[in-house]
């Protein structure tokens, strides 16, 4: 727990050992900043219920919540008042089916961390259609079964026209082409950041593009 004047702004806590005090600290905290370890999809419907996920700005989950997990999320997220400023979900064992629900669920999101999981170019694709990521900024991909199909599905997409950072890492089957269509994309104008692996190297590189003057 973290302190900012005198107020509770921060919480690490195992799901579980959360859930029976988080109705009465979620509703007379001011907790912005949530992380969430060990989580599971049935350790997730609890804190649902209590409220803590309604206000919190920063969410981060870990542990194996799956697809199950991913939609008791969703539906908690889909309730809220505000926008939810981050989410990260690396590393849950997410598949397409808990990306796209996750998705509906974040319009006003500005970054979303997938990374490690198993999303395939069927989630990925979604991502790039789901008209309510419109306000990312920032979406990392790393490690998550892709291919050129899904980077060019991205680089197509008019839904992620804010994306500033894309990071697509880690997927053995990326290739230049992949990377070639995010680099010349027409939807991306705003994308100045590129997280990629290189093939001929055998290792991770970041693309910076500079502003263009006006």
């Amino acid at each position: 727990v973290r302190l900012r004047r005198g107020f509770v702004d921060e919480v690490q806590s195992s799901a579980s050992a959360l859930a029976p005090c988080a109705a009465e600290l979620f509703a007379t905290e001011p907790v912005t900043r949530l992380t969430l370890t060990s989580a599971r999809a049935e350790t997730l419907a609890p804190l649902a219920e209590a409220g803590a996920f309604a206000r919190v700005l920063q969410l981060t989950v870990r542990g194996p919540i799956g697809d199950d997990g991913a939609r008791v999320l969703s539906e908690a997220l889909a309730k809220r008042s505000v926008p939810l400023v981050s989410l990260n979900v690396g590393g849950n064992q997410l598949g397409s089916a808990g990306a796209q629900a996750l998705a509906r669920a974040l319009e006003g999101c500005q970054k979303l961390t997938l990374t490690s999981n198993s999303l395939g170019d069927e989630g990925a694709i979604a991502l790039a259609k789901e008209k309510k990521l419109g306000a990312l900024r920032a979406l990392y991909l790393t490690n998550n079964e892709l291919s050129d199909e899904a980077l060019v599905a991205l680089a197509k997409s008019s839904c992620l026209a804010a994306l500033a950072r894309l990071g697509v890492a880690g997927n053995d089957d990326v290739s230049r082409e992949g990377l070639r269509a995010i680099a010349k994309s027409k939807k991306l104008k705003a994308l100045r950041w590129l997280e990629y692996t290189d093939e001929e190297a055998f290792c991770q590189r970041i693309a910076v593009r500079a502003k263009k003057s006006k």
